[in-house]
């Protein structure tokens, strides 16, 4: 998502005339300086985000998901979960983020219907301890999901 995001942000910053420089000086600090138009400018790079991950066949797998808590875009994870697994919608949305209680980023939750639409990895997996007949850790990682 993060590489997507920057692109799409990149883009709409370039059609506009605005100065890459000055977005990543105004991204330094939250809520200060010309915060507000670079929400205006991000508000504009969304639906090409959502518009290129929408377009996946292929199951999606989120790994970098903080920018959308950053920018307030978290909404787009719920528009996303609907599209799984219907006519012209996406096959999966997995979303991997590291954590043993609700299902956060950055503080803002993640919008989980259902204990369903979650997976616990526990870290000794991750590790790849099971294959090496060790004991397993008590550290699981939280997986959101949603896939048909």
């Amino acid at each position: 998502v993060e590489g997507i995001f920057i692109d799409a942000l990149r883009e709409v910053a370039g059609k506009l005339g605005v100065d890459w420089d000055l977005v990543l000086k105004t991204d330094a600090v939250v809520g200060q300086g010309d915060w507000n138009r670079l929400m205006q400018l991000v508000g504009r790079a969304m639906p090409i985000v959502e518009a290129r991950l929408q377009s996946s066949t292929k199951t999606i797998l989120m790994i970098y998901p903080g920018l959308l808590a950053r920018y307030e875009q978290m909404p787009l994870l719920q528009r996303l979960r609907e599209r799984v697994g219907i006519a012209g919608g996406i096959p999966g949305l997995w979303l991997l983020i590291p954590g043993n209680e609700a299902a956060m980023i950055d503080g803002k939750a993640i919008p989980v219907i259902s204990i369903t639409q979650r997976a616990r990895i526990p870290e000794s997996w991750l590790r790849n301890k099971h294959r090496g007949n060790l004991a397993t850790l008590n550290e699981p990682i939280h997986i959101a999901k949603r896939s048909n």
